[in-house]
C-alpha cells in the first residue's frame, strides 16, 4: 500500500555490474597495497584521481586510505629545503602518453637519487610506444648523469592498472579517458581504440560474448575489427559456454556528431555538469548551505555528494528533468512525501507488519526529504547559471536558423568584452555549423579581432577548429545541413514539460546519436541501405543487416560512444528505453550506456585548445 517503501535501484539492475566493479576495485587495491604502518605516495593525474576516489569510496572502512598521500602528476618541481621528506614508497598512476613518459622519466631519476621504492602503473594499460618513449628519455637523462643503464631498473616495473569500463550506475559505465576525441580527430593517435577494445573484451569475460556487433563511424569500425582480432587471440579468456547477457553491442563515434556537445545542456544533470562538473557522478560542494526554516545543514563545504540512483533516492526522478521545470518537479516530490507523512493517523488500524513497513518507509521519506532540500539548494545555483539568457537566445536563433546577423554581432560583443576564449569559440563553432559557414567578409575580420584580443596563440587553436570543420567559410553545403531538419522539433517550447519529446534536452534539438538510438529501437533503421538518415551521417556503417532481434522478448543492448557523450544525451537515451517498454510489439528493452568519458561544452572545447602536431 501507500506505506510500502520502494526498492532502491542497485548497480545490478540490468546485468550484475558489481562483478566487474569488484574486479576493478581489487586491481586498484593491489596497486596501492603497502605494508602496515608504511606510508605511500600516490602520484596521479587529476582525472584519474577522481576515478580512484570513486573506487575507494566503495570501501567504507579501508585502513589503506590512512596510509596514502595523494599528489598530482605534473612537471617535477624542486622540493623546498625545509619540506618534510616524501614517503619512501611511491606509485605513479598515469596514462601512457608521450608527454607523461617525459615527465615520468624526470621524476624517476629524482626518485633514484632519493632511493625511493617505485611502482609505475599505466592506465588503462601500457603500450609499446609508451615503453619506447620512456626508454629514450631515461637513456638521455641517464647519459647526462653518467647512468646509462638506469632505465632497466624501471622498465621492468611498468605494469597495467586494469580499469577499463567502470560501472557508475546500473545502466552506465565509463572509462575515464577525457582526451580521446582530440587524440583521434586532431593528433591521429589511435592507441585509445586498442584500450576501448581491451575494455570490451574484459566486459565479455564477465558477461559473455556479444552475439552482434554493429556501429557507425570510422573509429568505431576499427574497434569492431580489433575486437574480432582479440577474440581470436584470446579465445580461451571469454566464457563461450556462458549465455550472453547482452544481446547486441552498438559502437558509435563522436565524429559522427561533433555538434551536440557545443550546445548548452538544459537538463538538470546536464546543467550540473556544465556549471559545477560531476565527473564519475561526484559533486564537490564549495560552500555551506543551511535550511532557513529548520536550521539543518543541507550541504557542507568540502564534502562530496554521490549523485547516483543507488545512493540518492530522488536522483532518478530529477536527473533528466528540464531546468525549466526542476523546481516544479522537486515541489511535486515534497508534496508526495508530505502526503505519506500525513497517513500516520491510520496507524491504529495497521497490523504489526504494516506498522513495521510504515516505520521503515517513514525513515526512508525523511531521507528523501533531506535529499530534495539538497537538490533545491543545488538547483538554485544552476538556475542562476541559466539566467545567461543571451547565450540561450543565441543558441535558439542558431538552431532555428534565424537572425544570423544578430548572432554575429553577439560574438563580436563577447570578443570586445574579452569573454573567455572557450565560450567565444564554442558559440562561433555553433554559428558556423548551423548557419552552414561564416560569411567570407566577416571571416577575415574575425581573425583580426581574435588575434588582437587574445594574442597570436589563439590562431593556432582556431586552426584546430578549422581542421575539424567546426569553423569554416560559407561555401559548399556542410554535412550537418544535409540532415539537421530531421533533428529539429519546431513545436517545442519550454512551457511544455512533456518528456515524450526527445528534443526537450536541447530546447528543440535532438542529438543525432540519440536519434540513431531511437530509430534503432523502433526498428526503422535500414542498416545497410543506400539512403536514409543513417547513410546521411558521416563515417562507415558496419555490422550485419539483421542484427537486433524483434521477437518481443526482453533484450539488453549496449551502446558504446567513442570520444564522449553528454549528460543530456544520456537523458535522451534513458527516455528512449522507457518509451520502448510501453511500445506495442516490443518487449522490455534495457539499455547499457558506455563511453570513454562524459563531456560538456566547456570540456569539449578545452580539448581542442591543446596543440595539434
Amino acid at each position: 500500500g501507500w506505506y510500502a517503501m520502494p526498492a532502491m535501484p542497485t548497480i545490478d539492475d540490468i546485468v550484475r555490474l558489481s562483478q566487474l566493479q569488484n574486479f576493478i576495485k581489487d586491481e586498484l587495491l593491489k596497486a596501492l597495497k603497502t605494508d602496515a604502518g608504511q606510508m605511500r605516495e600516490v602520484c596521479v593525474e587529476k582525472p584519474q584521481r577522481i576515478m580512484i576516489d570513486h573506487l575507494l569510496s566503495l570501501e567504507e572502512t579501508l585502513p589503506l586510505k590512512q596510509q596514502l598521500v595523494f599528489t598530482e602528476f605534473t612537471d617535477a618541481e624542486a622540493r623546498d629545503a625545509g619540506a618534510p621528506p616524501p614517503p619512501k614508497r611511491v606509485t605513479y598512476i598515469v596514462r601512457p602518453s608521450a608527454v607523461n613518459m617525459k615527465r615520468l622519466a624526470v621524476r624517476l631519476m629524482e626518485d633514484k637519487k632519493q632511493a625511493r621504492s617505485v611502482h609505475v602503473r599505466l592506465i588503462p594499460r601500457k603500450d609499446k610506444m609508451a615503453e619506447m618513449t620512456l626508454n629514450h628519455e631515461l637513456l638521455e637523462l641517464g647519459a647526462t648523469a653518467g647512468q646509462q643503464n638506469v632505465y632497466l631498473t624501471y622498465i621492468e616495473k611498468l605494469e597495467n592498472l586494469e580499469c577499463g569500463l567502470i560501472p557508475i550506475e546500473g545502466d552506465f559505465l565509463e572509462m575515464g579517458m577525457p582526451d580521446v576525441y582530440r587524440e583521434l580527430a586532431l593528433n591521429g593517435h589511435s592507441m585509445s581504440l586498442a584500450h576501448v577494445a581491451e575494455a570490451l573484451m574484459t566486459f565479455q569475460v564477465f558477461y559473455g560474448e556479444f552475439p552482434v556487433v554493429r556501429g557507425k563511424g570510422n573509429h568505431a569500425q576499427k574497434v569492431a575489427e580489433l575486437l574480432q582480432r582479440l577474440k581470436v587471440e584470446q579465445a580461451k579468456m571469454t566464457q563461450e559456454t556462458q549465455t550472453p547477457q547482452v544481446d547486441a553491442l552498438y559502437i558509435f563515434d563522436r565524429e559522427v556528431d561533433p555538434y551536440t556537445p557545443l550546445l548548452v545542456q538544459t537538463t538538470y544533470e546536464g546543467a550540473l555538469d556544465e556549471k559545477l562538473g560531476i565527473p564519475f557522478q561526484r559533486l564537490h560542494v564549495e560552500k555551506d548551505e543551511v535550511d532557513q526554516k529548520s536550521g539543518d545543514r543541507l550541504l557542507t563545504a568540502g564534502e562530496t555528494l554521490h549523485l547516483t540512483q543507488e545512493v540518492d533516492a530522488v536522483w532518478k526522478d530529477v536527473r533528466g528533468c528540464s531546468m525549466a521545470h526542476i523546481g516544479k518537479e522537486l515541489r511535486r516530490i515534497l508534496g508526495e512525501i508530505g502526503q505519506q507523512f500525513g497517513q500516520k493517523d491510520t496507524m491504529r488500524e495497521m497490523t504489526q507488519r504494516e506498522m513495521l513497513n510504515f516505520t521503515t518507509a517513514t525513515r526512508h521519506n525523511m531521507q528523501r526529504k533531506k535529499q530534495v532540500q539538497r537538490h533545491i539548494s543545488i538547483a538554485r545555483g544552476c538556475t542562476q547559471f541559466y539566467e545567461m539568457t543571451k547565450v540561450l537566445e543565441f543558441q535558439d536563433s542558431v538552431l532555428k536558423h534565424e537572425d544570423e546577423t544578430q548572432c554575429m554581432e553577439y560574438i563580436e560583443e563577447l570578443i570586445y568584452k574579452q569573454a573567455k576564449p572557450e565560450l567565444v569559440l564554442q558559440l562561433l563553432s555553433l554559428h558556423s555549423s548551423f548557419f552552414n559557414g561564416i560569411p567570407p567578409n566577416w571571416y577575415k575580420t574575425l581573425h583580426y579581432s581574435l588575434q588582437q584580443t587574445y594574442g597570436i596563440a589563439i590562431l593556432t587553436v582556431l586552426e584546430n577548429f578549422k581542421r575539424l570543420g567546426l569553423i569554416r567559410k560559407k561555401g559548399r553545403v556542410g554535412q550537418l545541413a544535409q540532415y539537421v531538419g530531421a533533428l529539429m522539433n519546431s513545436n517545442h517550447t519550454d512551457d511544455d514539460d512533456n518528456k515524450n519529446d526527445l528534443s526537450y534536452a536541447y530546447r528543440g534539438y535532438t542529438s543525432s546519436l540519440v536519434k540513431l538510438a531511437e530509430l534503432l529501437l523502433m526498428g526503422k533503421l535500414d542498416w545497410n541501405g543506400a539512403s536514409g538518415f543513417l547513410k546521411d551521417l558521416p563515417g562507415a556503417t558496419f555490422g550485419p543487416a539483421d542484427g537486433l532481434r524483434q521477437d518481443g522478448q526482453p533484450r539488453t543492448i549496449m551502446l558504446f560512444y567513442i570520444g564522449g557523450i553528454t549528460k543530456s544525451e544520456i537523458a535522451g537515451l534513458r527516455l528512449i528505453a522507457e518509451q520502448a517498454k510501453e511500445r506495442e510489439g516490443f518487449g522490455q528493452t534495457r539499455l547499457l550506456i558506455a563511453t570513454t568519458t562524459t563531456i560538456n561544452g566547456k570540456a569539449f572545447v578545452q580539448e581542442l585548445f591543446a596543440p595539434a602536431p
